[in-house]
């Protein structure tokens, strides 16, 4: 759990949209080659999650949530 990093509680994954905001930003990450974990559920596969690859300006693909090759990092909104 992150719950109390950083003096904060309310860590979460990133919506979709948020992490395709900000490969359109360009953001240099350290260590973060490939895809970002979203939040957000493919619509019609619940076994799917969307991943976006902030090195290749947003792109998004659904992935099943069993896939361990995929980076996951949390975002808080304070």
């Amino acid at each position: 759990t992150l719950d109390g990093l950083g003096g904060r509680v309310d860590w979460r994954l990133p919506s979709k949209r948020e992490l395709m905001d900000a490969a359109q930003a360009s953001p240099n990450i350290p260590d973060l080659d490939g895809r970002l974990w979203s939040r957000d559920t493919a619509s019609g596969a619940t076994g799917n999650a969307w991943t976006v690859d902030l090195g290749r300006a947003g792109s998004s693909m659904s992935m099943s949530k069993e896939d361990d090759g995929v980076w996951a990092r949390c975002v808080s909104d304070s």
